[in-house]
């Protein structure tokens, strides 16, 4: 690197140019062969389960060692994000893996299944979200599960972390009907229980709702924003 930065003075031609190319070059290939990718670009099958973590993990890697050994240069920092970009929107079924493995990221973070912290988890899943194209197509799967964790976690679900992560992705892609549709679950979920306090307060005999030993926990929902409301099979399974 330092060689290459003096080529200019010390030979006339600048060599950092063919330096920082083939940095993009390796850099691309260091997140192809995560995603299974063969020296033909063509997707491999893989039955890897740790796909986010791994690209992470990588990606955090280039950027110390660019931050520690080529300091004060933007462009080694962008050819990095270009390769993860490049990668992981390189084919449809690519794409679809990480997808596919982003929600489940967050689907096992949000049911406890992982000891990180949330800001870790945030960093970790918005370096991935923000390299994906096609991010509506995240969104829409993003959606069917927390349609079943809002709604199958419910008393037990703490909100606070889900909401967080649901602010940071519209700063990401903004306003749009597909994000704001997300906040609406969570309303439909606080006017429900708002709904149920006032009924339960209002003077009754003989009525099964007040039977402390009855959990009853009604729920209005808005049909077309919530796009998997799940059934008894639902319920086993997520147990």
């Amino acid at each position: 690197y330092q060689y290459c930065c003096h080529s200019v003075e010390d030979f006339g031609y600048d060599s950092l140019l063919i330096f920082i190319y083939q940095w993009g070059v390796y850099t691309k290939s260091a997140f192809e062969s995560i995603v299974g990718v063969n020296i033909n670009t063509k997707p491999a099958k893989s039955t890897n389960n740790n796909v986010i973590e791994q690209l992470v993990n990588k990606y955090k890697e280039l950027i110390l060692l660019i931050n520690t050994s080529f300091p004060n240069d933007d462009k080694f920092e962008f050819e990095i994000r270009n390769s993860l970009i490049k990668t992981i929107n390189n084919t449809s079924s690519i794409n679809s893996l990480v997808i596919y493995q982003l929600c489940k990221y967050c689907d096992n973070f949000f049911k406890g299944k992982t000891n990180l912290l949330y800001s870790i988890f945030e960093e970790n899943g918005l370096i991935v979200f923000k390299s994906i194209n096609n991010k509506h197509d995240f969104i829409n799967f993003y959606k069917k599960d927390l349609s079943k964790r809002l709604l199958l976690l419910n008393q037990k679900f703490k909100f606070e972390n889900e909401q967080k992560f649901i602010n940071s992705l519209i700063k990401v892609v903004g306003e749009n009907d597909d994000i704001l549709s997300l906040t609406i679950m969570f309303k439909d979920l606080t006017d429900s229980k708002d709904i149920y306090k006032l009924l339960i307060t209002v003077p009754t005999t003989n009525c099964a709702l007040l039977n402390n030993s009855f959990e009853f926990n009604p729920l209005i929902l808005d049909k077309k924003q919530w796009p998997n409301i799940p059934n008894n099979d639902d319920l086993q399974e997520f147990k």
